[in-house]
């Protein structure tokens, strides 16, 4: 490692976004080799900004081990946008390299029409059932990784119900119901919505992040303002390599447990319901 490798390193963990465009403006050999002198456990926060295209032609030089890595180590979304640019070998080489409920998480976004809002939703998405107790809601967030300042709400179908603040959840005394604390038919996107119609959306100047749901108004993700602006300019010039995973249904239907699993959608569940507990997801 050079002497300025640690400044370079220190630098873009404190300004990823300005990191994110000097990089733009290299080569992919020379971003390649800042990304192969990232510390394995380092900040992807500079790759997740990172052009789609960009990202991806730097991992194509990458060894198969080392886009694997930092694959997983972004989010779902990011990943799915690079990989929608390699050559269709290496994009089921990567893919087949990663766990099981990782390629499901992203599969189901490159299986989402190009243009449409799921292609570029973030499928790691936490949500509780209503008659969760708040204790209980706290220990799961806290367990798991939260991507949006928000908890969702969801029935035993896993339609979308409700969303509740997180600033309310730490606030509030613990026998309070979670009902009281929700906000009720929270604004939502279809992932089957096209990106320009979506962008239009009124929601948008109070929440800078959306639940996205299927055609049965089922959660099956999150999508922020800024990913639906990247995902609009990008889209007119990525591969759509849907066609490869047959349809979103298709996944859906292998089993309810598998893909809510590959969806991340924890639900957190009261201890004294035995079926139910049985039932938690991974």
């Amino acid at each position: 490692m050079s002497d300025a490798q640690p400044l370079a390193h220190a630098f873009a963990k404190r300004h990823a976004e300005r990191t994110a465009e000097v990089l733009e403006s290299l080569d992919p050999d020379a971003i390649a080799g800042f990304i192969t002198s990232l510390p394995l456990d380092g900040d992807a926060d500079v790759l997740e900004l990172m052009a789609p295209r960009t990202l991806a032609e730097a991992l194509a030089l990458l060894s198969e081990a080392d886009a694997t890595h930092w694959l997983r180590r972004i989010t779902p979304q990011a990943a799915a946008g690079a990989l929608r640019y390699l050559a269709d070998a290496q994009r089921g080489a990567l893919l087949t390299a990663m766990p099981r409920a990782r390629q499901l998480q992203i599969t189901l976004i490159l299986r989402q029409p190009l243009l449409t809002v799921g292609a570029w939703m973030d499928t790691r998405v936490e949500a509780v059932r209503e008659n969760a107790a708040i204790a209980d809601v706290l220990k799961h967030l806290t367990n798991n990784d939260v991507s949006v300042p928000v908890t969702f709400v969801v029935d035993e179908g896993r339609h979308l119900i409700g969303t509740v603040d997180l600033a309310k959840l730490v606030t509030a005394a613990p026998d309070t119901p979670l009902t009281a604390l929700m906000i009720k038919n929270p604004p939502r996107l279809r992932a089957n919505v096209a990106i320009e119609t979506a962008l239009q959306h009124g929601a948008w100047e109070e929440h800078d992040a959306l639940p996205v749901v299927d055609s049965h108004d089922k959660l099956v993700g999150v999508i922020r303002f800024a990913a639906l602006r990247r995902g609009h300019s990008g889209a007119l010039t990525a591969r759509d390599p849907g066609h490869e995973f047959g349809s979103f249904m298709d996944v859906a239907n292998l089993c309810y447990i598998g893909l809510a699993g590959a969806m991340n959608v924890s639900i957190a569940r009261q201890k004294s319901t035995p079926r139910e507990s049985q039932e938690d997801l991974p």
